[in-house]
């Protein structure tokens, strides 16, 4: 074990492999119900840890250390064992980011935490345009994108991903916030650090009934300007809304396989206006920074991804019952959704579930 104390699980899903023995990546919140860490496969192909069972040796730059279980499980490599220890002894929270390092690999693997980039690595990932910012993270310092949950509406305040937060300078600061919208509209709110989280706080409920923010509601933040009082801009998300309506799941069925195309769900086309429409449609893979462009077709009154989808479902390796997760992100002539990888069948029941709330 650690030779601090023992803490709880996530599991990151976007990942920017730097090279072949660093990678970074992104929690996510659904990764904090699981209790595993998947890594990605172009990581772990090259490191030779596919099929591999093993202890693992993570330490961090304040010389602790935590032991856990690298696994092969359905195609994919995680860390099992002790992952949940790890987490909560960093205070990881989804929207965070996390660096590792090979320091040695072996039969007993050496890796290095941090949990911020290292200024002597060059991260590949690109920035995209500011419609097309998709996730909250520390390579977004001035954007952040995110989902209203239970917690804002029954506690009144807001919890800033730490990633976020650090590349802002808001680590351990207490100063006013004016957030503005594209209306003109402007609050006065408040940040504050308590422990090791940073908050908005006061004014957090008043922004929130004024924009009738609902659990589920994406809202989008752009950095105008830092200082004693940073100021920042609002946005709805392009779809602006509820989460059951911009994200879902499909499940490959054998017909997937052999035919190119794929039928989305009825609810998700109706709530995006998708049926009887004819269009392009981008999927974007922003952790792999790869894009295909593919068509919208409606049958009677099934809509269903075809041409491009055979390529999409190769170049992804999909196969018969895996559960793969899209996001909306903007509809129009030329609509753009999210590959958000594979998830679990226990992730795809959730997630369904929130689509009959």
């Amino acid at each position: 074990m650690s030779s601090g104390e023992a803490f709880p699980c996530a599991e990151a899903d976007t990942y920017n492999p730097c090279s072949l023995s660093h990678f970074e990546c992104i929690v996510k919140p659904y990764c904090l119900t699981h209790s595993y860490l998947r890594l990605p496969k172009h990581f772990a192909m090259e490191n030779g840890l596919f099929n591999k069972k093993c202890d693992v040796i993570i330490r961090d730059e304040r010389q602790r250390s935590w032991n856990l279980r690298l696994a092969t499980h359905d195609c994919r490599v995680h860390l099992l064992g002790g992952w949940r220890e790890f987490r909560v002894a960093n205070d990881l929270n989804a929207g965070d980011y996390m660096m590792f390092e090979v320091i040695a690999n072996g039969e007993k693997p050496i890796w290095k935490f941090r949990d911020k980039p290292n200024p002597n690595i060059v991260s590949t990932r690109k920035a995209f345009p500011k419609e097309e910012f998709a996730t909250c993270s520390s390579f977004g310092q001035s954007h952040l994108e995110c989902i209203v949950w239970p917690y804002c509406l029954s506690r009144n305040y807001f919890r800033l991903p730490r990633g976020f937060a650090r590349a802002n300078g808001l680590i351990n600061k207490k100063c006013g916030l004016v957030i503005r919208d594209e209306r003109q509209r402007s609050w006065n709110l408040r940040i504050d650090t308590y422990g090791y989280g940073v908050y908005i706080a006061k004014g957090w409920r008043k922004f929130r009934v004024e924009n009738d923010l609902k659990e589920g509601d994406c809202m989008m933040f752009e950095v105008v300007t830092n200082g004693e009082k940073p100021i920042w801009k609002f946005y709805g998300t392009a779809t602006h809304k509820p989460f059951g309506q911009s994200h879902f799941v499909c499940i490959v069925r054998p017909y997937c396989l052999v035919n190119d195309f794929l039928y989305i769900p009825t609810k998700i086309a109706l709530a995006n206006g998708l049926t009887n429409k004819k269009c392009d449609l981008i999927i974007r893979d922003d952790t792999r920074e790869r894009s295909w462009n593919v068509k919208l077709r409606s049958f009677g009154s099934s809509v269903c991804i075809k041409g491009g989808w055979r390529d999409f479902r190769d170049a992804n390796c999909l196969k018969e019952g895996d559960c793969i997760m899209f996001e909306v992100v903007s509809n129009g002539e030329k609509t753009t959704w999210k590959y958000n990888g594979k998830n679990s069948r226990k992730d795809a029941k959730h997630h369904r579930n929130q689509l009959t709330r």
